[in-house]
């Protein structure tokens, strides 16, 4: 499965989805957020197809960002339903997010 692309149109609908959606959003001249790109890349293909995995450019995008308070990229945000569950501010290692996507999508 690919890296979603999230804007401020299909946001609500991805994130709703049912599905455990982790959505980065991140910006073209962030050296971490690309950084963190090929990491997200790798979990979104070695992921179950009831997980989505998308990235939000801030500047493409600022409806979302200003909705969820992005005042520092990269921001990843762990969604169930449509609902934050967890947020985590700058990047961190391939291991430490997919525990995370482990932990979040038992039931």
């Amino acid at each position: 499965m690919a890296l979603t692309e999230i804007t401020d149109e299909n946001f609500t609908s991805l994130t709703g989805s049912g599905k455990l959606a982790l959505i980065s959003f991140c910006a073209g001249w962030c050296n971490s957020s690309k950084m963190i790109g090929p990491v997200l890349n790798d979990l979104a293909n070695e992921v179950k197809e009831n997980i989505l995995i998308g990235r939000v450019n801030v500047d493409a995008s600022p409806g979302i960002s200003k909705q969820f308070g992005i005042s520092s990229v990269p921001a990843l945000l762990f969604f169930k339903n449509g609902v934050e569950i967890y947020r985590q501010i700058g990047a961190a290692p391939k291991d430490v997010i997919n525990a995370k996507l482990i932990s979040l999508s038992k039931p």
